[in-house]
């Protein structure tokens, strides 16, 4: 009868994982062996003595089956010991390609939000595109509604003052009129007299002023000297009269006055000023510089 504890396919009472370890154990045996057979001598096998005592002088050699078994358990020695070092080695592998791999984690996050970014800044570049054209649309028309306000200016701004000027000259229509009928000179310069008046009035309102020139000290900025003349009974260089009167746009000279001056004999009779110049020469200086322009500038 069969043993019941005898297994099919091994020892009896082993199990087969059992004989997988032991068959591991033996060949690290023999690997261990194998190496302490490479660092020694190799042990010469003494001598067979025969029956009667005698030692021969013939030794013992390993035989061919003996050597390869020892090759082929130092081969698989060598192939325990590189598996071993592929096992020792497998963990530092792991943990590089760990770090590559959250690096490679690192990347992808940094191109995400760089895509972000990106996605923003060129939402914000076309609300800047979109605000720019609308601002240039603006622009557009405002330029072109400048334009022809500078035209209606230029073509129509004067007509406040025109017709301001209309009862004016309805005034000097009917005065022309009047003095037709009537033929008295008196009422006639009246009324001239009433629309001068009304006239003056008009130009202050738009800022233009009479300049008083007569009896004054002649002045370049305002005066232009028409003539001159001599007289002991007026300063040196006064306007004695008035020819054209001068007016002003609020602070510019519109037109200058046209006036005549006088020359005091008096004043030849005093010592020439210290640079030599003769006293009719400095006298009319001021007067005749009037005539090149001088009487546009603004005082």
């Amino acid at each position: 009868m069969d043993d019941p504890d005898k297994k099919p396919n091994g020892a009896p009472g082993k199990e087969p994982g059992e004989d997988q370890a032991d068959s591991a154990r033996s060949e690290d045996k023999l690997c261990e062996g194998s190496r302490a057979a490479e660092d020694k001598p190799a042990a010469k096998t003494p001598p067979a003595r025969v029956a009667g005592g005698e030692e021969p002088g013939v030794e013992l050699e390993a035989s061919p089956e003996l050597q390869s078994a020892l090759e082929e358990a130092i081969k698989s020695c060598e192939k325990l010991e590189q598996k071993k070092k592929e096992k020792d080695e497998a963990p530092k592998q792991s943990e590089a390609e760990l770090k590559l791999k959250v690096e490679i984690i690192d990347l992808k996050h940094r191109v995400r939000q760089l895509e972000a970014e990106l996605e923003k800044k060129v939402k914000e570049l076309r609300q800047n595109f979109e605000q720019g054209m609308a601002l240039k649309g603006q622009f557009e028309a405002y330029k072109s509604r400048v334009m022809k306000e500078k035209a209606e200016a230029f073509n129509y701004g004067h007509e406040p003052l025109l017709k301001d000027l209309l009862p004016v000259l309805d005034n000097f229509e009917r005065a022309l009129a009047h003095a037709q009928k009537s033929g008295d000179p008196a009422s006639m310069c009246q009324g001239v007299e009433l629309i001068l008046r009304q006239l003056l009035q008009l130009l202050e309102k738009y800022g233009v002023k009479q300049l008083q020139s007569l009896h004054q000290t002649f002045d370049p900025n305002y005066h232009q000297a028409m003539t001159k003349v001599t007289s002991a009974d007026h300063p040196d260089n006064t306007v004695v009269e008035e020819h054209n009167k001068g007016y002003l746009l609020k602070d510019r000279l519109l037109r200058p006055a046209m006036v005549t001056i006088c020359r005091n004999p008096e004043s030849e009779k005093k010592p020439a000023p210290a640079d030599g110049t003769p006293q009719d020469q400095a006298a009319t200086t001021a007067p005749d510089a009037t005539k090149n322009g001088n009487h546009d500038r603004i005082k």
